[in-house]
């Protein structure tokens, strides 16, 4: 994560959220050097949102076991 915005000086990692389809929250952090394990959560596309001090980034990820 820290290399995408390593040259823009104003953007700052904020946090990163991470949701199941539901659009529950199953994971927050705001330390850059965040690991997310969902090894206690099943299979499927989880959502999250990344955000810096102007900007969000959204994206999907796959779970597959």
């Amino acid at each position: 994560i820290d290399h995408i915005y390593k040259d823009i000086c104003k953007e700052t990692f904020g946090s990163i959220e991470i949701f199941n389809r539901w659009g529950i929250k199953v994971y927050s952090s705001d330390n850059l050097n965040f690991k997310w394990h969902p090894i206690d959560l099943p299979d499927g596309v989880y959502f999250y949102n990344i955000l810096f001090t102007n900007t969000t980034l959204k994206g999907f990820i796959q779970v597959i076991k």
